[in-house]
């Protein structure tokens, strides 16, 4: 289930520079899920943050989780704005010559808590935001 939480930020919404917000309350949902494709291995984890906001000019420079950068996308749909930033894990290729390659390491993939720190510009103006509280759903794929 998703757990909403507010995260007290300053969070500067603009289409320019006299158009910035002083410091407010935005409710987000904070998400992760864990996945396994299933043939072709690996195992992968997807993090997602839903603002009810649309954030206009909106550019990701950095979405770091525990201390990691993860690839991330902006979506926008019906005024709300959704980052989602994924990270896999692919399982190392068997060739002749080297039938027992080294594992990769799912440092993600094998955490139970986490927090994140997205780097943004909007407009001319950057800065970051901090995310804690994530909450797992389950992968479509099981149900």
């Amino acid at each position: 289930m998703l757990l909403r939480i507010s995260i007290l930020l300053v969070f500067l919404r603009c289409g320019g520079p006299d158009d910035l917000m002083p410091q407010e309350v935005l409710e987000l949902n904070a998400t992760y899920m864990k996945y396994v494709p299933g043939a072709g291995g690996g195992k992968g984890i997807m993090f997602k943050v839903h603002s009810l906001d649309s954030v206009a000019n909106l550019s990701i420079q950095k979405f770091v989780v525990n201390n990691i950068e993860v690839p991330s996308h902006i979506f926008y749909d019906k005024g709300t704005t959704l980052i989602e930033a994924t990270m896999f894990y692919e399982d190392p290729e068997i060739t002749v010559g080297n039938e027992n390659p080294d594992p990769v390491d799912p440092v993600l993939y094998n955490m139970e808590e986490f927090t994140g720190i997205i780097y943004y510009t909007i407009g001319t103006v950057s800065d970051s935001l901090f995310i804690e509280g994530f909450s797992e759903v389950e992968s479509p794929m099981y149900k």
